[in-house]
């Protein structure tokens, strides 16, 4: 498996990257690619290259590549990752948004797919997939890129689909503190776009 991110060139989150990420992935000895891109004038515009990239960085590996954000921590070896099944097309974390949030772990009506970390294996219908999310993403650029993936993934019922854990795709509170249910976070996502959404680059 390749874990693969981007950055954006001239942006934040250049030093974003290099100081959350990459160390993460070198103390744990873990075959990586970083993509730098050109800034293209927005975080939305930004955030919609997700797709391309791991399309371009499936075809160049030809094997399962896991993605992670750029502000992403692996605070412990990712084991679970690196042992998914060779079937499962894509992993991720469904996030329980009232339970996340508000506590209220009895109401599970707000599921969300989150896009932070996620393994796609290589083959013809994840490549499938990921043309479908491309296509899509740049058809409707007001709408952020995960909830287009999460439209595209629910309709479909062709795809072997593996759920992580809450400890592998670790969204930090408002407080920036580690919420008291994941008692031992495998990757932090750090949250830069709290602070970097609305970044002026001029």
């Amino acid at each position: 498996m390749i874990f693969i991110s981007y950055a954006t060139l001239e942006t934040p989150y250049e030093e974003v990257i290099k100081s959350h990420l990459i160390p993460s992935l070198k103390k744990f000895g873990l075959s990586y690619e970083i993509a730098y891109v050109k800034d293209q004038g927005s975080w939305q515009k930004n955030t919609a290259l997700k797709s391309k990239i791991i399309k371009q960085m499936l075809l160049k590996y030809k094997e399962a590549v896991c993605f992670l954000d750029s502000d992403a921590v692996i605070e412990k070896k990712p084991d679970l990752l690196l042992s998914i099944p060779k079937n499962i097309d894509i992993a991720y974390h469904e996030f329980n948004w009232y339970g996340h949030w508000r506590g209220q772990w009895d109401n599970t009506t707000k599921m969300e797919l989150l896009s932070g970390t996620m393994v796609f294996n290589y083959n013809a219908r994840v490549l499938g997939l990921l043309d479908e999310w491309i296509e899509k993403v740049y058809e409707n650029l007001n709408i952020w890129e995960q909830k287009v993936l999460e439209q595209i993934v629910y309709a479909r019922q062709d795809l072997n689909i593996y759920k992580l854990p809450a400890s592998y795709c670790c969204v930090l509170m408002q407080n920036y503190t580690v919420p008291k249910y994941i008692k031992e976070p495998v990757i932090v996502h750090h949250q830069a776009s709290r602070k970097y959404r609305n970044f002026n680059r001029y």
